[in-house]
């Protein structure tokens, strides 16, 4: 995924924040990405 389809989502309130580690960098919390794939997970079964 790219870094301004990754902004454009978390702008949308559809993609955990990132939590700032330095000056001009970020990391995500490994268990909120891990939720987000599940739930993209569900949605496709839920959709088939």
């Amino acid at each position: 995924m790219s870094t301004s389809t990754l902004y454009r989502l978390m702008d949308q309130k559809r993609f955990p924040p990132p939590v700032r580690i330095g000056g001009r960098a970020v990391a995500w919390v490994e268990s909120e990405i891990n939720e987000w794939i599940a739930a993209r997970i569900e949605e496709r079964d839920n959709a088939a």
